[in-house]
Parts: structure tokens; C-alpha cells; sequence
């Protein structure tokens, strides 16, 4: 069974690789993020935002 390191490298590792992916998305991110703003279009950012996470965690795993 594999234990994590405690000294906070996944976390930090997941957290690179997931801004890895928000910058290789960037103009997506910032047109989302700037609907929010304007028209309160939460679903369309926290829908992008899910996919980046479970994308990360494939890559990372």
C-alpha cells in the first residue's frame, strides 16, 4: 500500500500540475472567470474547474 510523503510534496505536486493546466487553458479560465464576474455564471467556471482537477489527478496518479 502506498503512504504519501508527510512533508506536503503531493499536495504541492497536485497544486503545480493543476496551474499547469489553468495556464495551458488560460484564455478559457480568464473568459470563465470573467463571466462570473459579469453575469454570475458560476457553473460554466466550477464546471472547467472540476474537469482540471479530476484532468490533474489522472496525470498525477
Amino acid at each position: 500500500m502506498y503512504t504519501p510523503p508527510d512533508d506536503g510534496t503531493v499536495i504541492r505536486d497536485l497544486l503545480r500540475d493543476l496551474e499547469r493546466y489553468i495556464i495551458r487553458y488560460k484564455p478559457q479560465y480568464y473568459k470563465l472567470l470573467q463571466q462570473v464576474r459579469t453575469e454570475s455564471a458560476w457553473v460554466p467556471w466550477i464546471e472547467f474547474m472540476i474537469t482540471a482537477v479530476e484532468q490533474t489527478a489522472q496525470i498525477s496518479s
